[in-house]
């Protein structure tokens, strides 16, 4: 048997030997049997087959491309209508605001006498409350402040309020118990 009879016997026993041995043979001995194998594969490969859900850029033909065109061309055309619509609805609100503009109130407005306006020039806003309250602030802190200090003024002149009464009571209390202790001696 000769080296070709057994590589054929090895390719037809085991594809992936038949694989490992024709990588091995150099450019010169593949033969052209093998090249229109080749041909054959890839003519298989570049068919369209409508049932495989994969393509690849192999298999694409000329019908393919025209296909692709006319979704580029139906692509631009709606692109194209949605603009326009797009334009359409911004003009149709432009116009419905222009025609708002024009239109007569429904209910008439009524106006304020001029003693309701005086009083709402001359009431309570927000600036001249945001004034009055800071002022206010003002006024309770500084009175929360002199409360404090008459409060512990208070409690200072109370403790010595106390402190002076405690001892004009311990004053007494020894006057009386020096005259009881004289009249006890000059008794006996």
């Amino acid at each position: 048997m000769d080296a070709q009879d057994k590589t054929n016997n090895v390719s037809n026993s085991d594809p992936e030997r038949a694989n490992v041995s024709s990588a091995n043979k150099s450019w010169a001995e593949t033969s052209a049997v093998d090249f229109n194998d080749l041909t054959e594969q890839l003519e298989k490969t570049l068919a369209c087959n409508q049932e495989s859900r994969r393509r690849s850029v192999f298999n694409h033909n000329v019908a393919n491309f025209s296909e692709a065109l006319s979704k580029v061309d139906e692509f631009e055309n709606y692109k194209k209508q949605e603009l326009q619509k797009q334009q359409n609805f911004i003009n149709y609100v432009l116009q419905a605001a222009d025609n708002l503009k024009h239109l007569p109130p429904e209910y008439p407005r009524p106006e304020p006498s001029e003693e309701h306006q005086r009083y709402l020039k001359e009431g309570p806003n927000t600036e001249n409350f945001m004034r009055g309250s800071v002022e206010f602030m003002k006024n309770a802190n500084s009175y929360l402040r002199e409360m404090t200090e008459a409060l512990e003024l208070q409690a200072s002149i109370s403790e010595l309020s106390q402190c002076s009464l405690d001892d004009l009571a311990s004053k007494v209390i020894h006057q009386n118990l020096a005259k009881t202790s004289k009249n006890s001696h000059t008794i006996k």
